[in-house]
This record gives C-alpha cells, structure tokens and sequence, in this order.
C-alpha cells in the first residue's frame, strides 16, 4: 500500500504547519497566561478557532462531512499527517475543531442521529460552539475493558432509567461542554460476560447538560497542574476519595419531573456531573425519543 502523501496532503501539511507557526505557537504565552489565571477555556482559543475555520482549516477529520456541513472532507490518510502536526502543541486541535472526544462523538452522532439530535447536538458540535464527552470509566471497575462497564440502562414504559457512576471523563470540565454520551448495560445478565455488550445488552445514551438536577461536583487541576486559587469541593463525610478522583458523587436528591430543554431527554431524579466526571445516580429518566 502506498503510504505517499498526495499533492492535496502536501498543501495541506504545509497550511497547517504555517498555521502553527503563525498563530498557535505565539499564542502560547497567553494560553499559558489565561489558564494560570484559573481559566478552562482560554478565549484566545476562540480567536484561534475563527481564524482557522476563515482558512478552511476545520473539521478536518471527518471522512462522511457533508457538502452542507463546515470543514473540509478529508479521508483518513489525508488527515492522519495533519493530526501529527497538530500534537506538536497538545491544545492546537481544538483550534481546527478536530479534538477528542468531540472527534469521536461527531461521527457517531453523523452516523446515528436522528434529525433532532443532529439538529440540537450534531450542528453546533460541528459548527466548534459547544463541546461534548464520552462517559465511560468507573470508579470500581477497570473501564478499559467495556466488558467490566457496571452502569445499568433500563427500559422503563416509554423511558429509560440510568444507574451508574462515571468520572475521569474527558471533556467534561469544559464550560461549553453540552452533552454527554453515556456508556452503560442495558442487559446486565446477558450471559457470558462478552454477551452482555452484544447488541442487544449494551448502550449508549445522550445526556444533555440540561439534565434537571445536574451540577457540578468537582474538577481536577489542568495538565500543568490546578490553576491558582482553584480549590476543588470537599467530600462530603466518610466518602471514599483516593488521592487520584477528579470528583465525588453527591447522594442521590429527587428532583421535579420538569422536562429537559433537549427534545430527546426528559427524567425525574438527580444527575450529578463532576466537572472530569459525570456521576448518573439512581433513576435518572430518559425519554426513548
């Protein structure tokens, strides 16, 4: 197989490193500047993102865009050398909207949505105005393996009730982060233990951050450690709290049964979300829509 870059590839490569060169590496001062002040979201990355899309560098990663949708189509080998360029600053993808988890949540949302959930989360993913993460470690479970995934999903008349703790998720400290996907079981005694991720017995439901009773828990400090001045909650008494969480998860607190803003969500107990990790406690109601 002929691993070559194509012509198309060169000029691409030689865009995105002058993009790099021109505005991503001089604005790391003031990212450095911005999240030392105790920002999660520098706004020069806002600046960075309109600059790049005003160069057709955008969705870059997303072999199925559509003519109608923003960015450029490319296949995987033609963005697999842009993506290395990238990582030479950890925090430039997100500039291009090509950063994970939102890549991964794109294209599963391209493939699977329906028209109102491409409407609400798909759109504005693509267009870099919310963020979004995948909800999938635990905290008693080694989540690596999804075959080890604990969190119940269950069908419930017309709704499905969610039971589980998640944290360490991705994302999920960010402030435009609206939605989440949540990984759980829907079959826990599905057989074999491989069974019980067939497609029958496995999950994934859409969360959004209009969750009725959803709040922050805790967050862990950024990559360059916890800005200053940035205390995270405390537990609350005899919680189990390794020095490793990113966040604890609040008893469970019965709520209204107010619908969510999303037309896909509607639920009638708690939702608690750690800024780095998403806790779904008990009856957490979801519309099947």
């Amino acid at each position: 197989m002929d691993f070559g870059y194509s012509a198309r590839t060169e000029e691409l490569r030689s865009r995105v490193r002058r993009f790099l060169d021109d505005y991503i590496v001089p604005a790391i001062p003031q990212w450095e500047r911005e999240v030392e002040a105790g920002s999660r979201h520098p706004a020069v990355i806002e600046d960075l993102k309109a600059l790049a899309r005003s160069e057709g560098l955008w969705n870059l990663f997303l072999p199925g865009l559509r003519d109608d949708e923003p960015g450029t189509r490319l296949s995987n080998l033609e963005y697999a050398p842009l993506a290395e360029i990238m990582g030479r600053v950890f925090w430039s993808s997100e500039a291009f909207n090509c950063s994970a988890p939102d890549t991964g949540n794109i294209e599963i949302l391209h493939l699977f949505a329906t028209p109102a959930q491409r409407a609400t989360w798909l759109a504005p993913l693509l267009e870099g105005t919310i963020r979004s993460c995948f909800a999938m470690t635990e905290p008693d479970v080694a989540s690596s393996d999804a075959t080890n995934i604990q969190t119940s999903i269950r069908r419930d008349g017309d709704a499905y009730v969610i039971n589980g703790r998640k944290w360490f998720i991705s994302g999920a400290a960010h402030p435009n982060c609206r939605v989440a996907i949540v990984l759980g079981v829907t079959d826990p005694d599905a057989g074999p233990h491989h069974s019980r991720h067939g497609r029958d017995a496995a999950a994934e439901v859409l969360v959004g951050a209009g969750a009725v009773g959803r709040r922050h828990a805790r967050a862990a400090g950024c990559s360059r450690g916890s800005p200053p001045g940035f205390r995270p909650s405390s537990p609350p008494p005899g919680a189990h709290t390794p020095a490793s969480a990113a966040c604890w998860y609040a008893r469970n607190r019965p709520t209204s049964n107010e619908a969510s803003p999303s037309p896909t969500i509607s639920q009638s107990m708690t939702t608690v979300l750690g800024p780095s990790g998403v806790s779904l406690n008990p009856r957490l109601r979801m519309s099947k829509s």
